[in-house]
């Protein structure tokens, strides 16, 4: 199983973490300069980065199969939970949870058989969005900071393309209040892989974990 896009970047190492990580990366990708419509990019960079919290049901589709995840984040990152979902290619029911005042060197990783702890440092766990919140990291991994084409679509949506059309880029479509709806990869016309969101809610909610 795989934690679908570093949430979407990353080849996993050990039978359940790295299975888990690299869909949670895939999904981070390569990117060119931005010219349109700072202040709708501003906005969105805004809220999709700042540290009221959120918890929100990620879906990755790639080469590495499908995973669907709920994910809870406090703040800036006082906790963190990702559970694996019914209907992944692999790792249902895995719950990797993240509380850096008890904890700032490990993961712990809950799955059906076992508990176990796993570093920050690991090659699977490392620059993965298991510890620092998922919207800032996804953002953080595109090397473009601003968007080069901005699109306004049907339903008030907004779709920013990073990157150039004729080659790898990616984009990030929002609804008419700024919430992130899908990121996807793409090599000239062609979808590589995709996350997209759903049942998102800003603010702290509530973690279900057991120490």
């Amino acid at each position: 199983m795989r934690l679908a896009a570093k949430l979407l970047w990353k080849e996993p190492t050990q039978l359940i973490t790295r299975s888990l990580i690299l869909p949670f990366l895939f999904l981070l990708l390569v990117t060119t300069p931005a010219n349109s419509d700072t202040s709708i990019w501003e906005d969105v960079r805004a809220r999709m980065t700042g540290a009221t919290g959120y918890s929100v049901r990620c879906d990755y589709v790639g080469p590495e199969g499908e995973y669907f995840f709920n994910y809870v984040v406090h703040g800036a990152g006082t906790e963190i939970l990702t559970e694996v979902l019914e209907g992944s290619t692999r790792g249902v029911g895995t719950r990797i949870y993240y509380n850096p005042r008890r904890d700032s060197e490990n993961v712990t990783m809950q799955t059906h058989l076992f508990r176990l702890r796993r570093s920050l440092q690991a090659r699977d766990i490392k620059d993965s969005p298991l510890y620092q919140p998922l919207f800032s990291h996804l953002l953080d991994q595109i090397s473009q900071a601003e968007p080069s084409r901005v699109t306004t679509v049907e339903e008030n949506r907004t779709v920013f393309l990073f990157g150039d059309t004729d080659s790898q880029h990616e984009t990030l479509e929002v609804d008419g209040q700024g919430n992130p709806l899908a990121l996807r990869r793409m090599n000239a016309g062609k979808q590589v892989n995709s996350l997209t969101f759903t049942r998102l809610e800003w603010g702290e909610q509530p973690i279900d974990w057991k120490e």
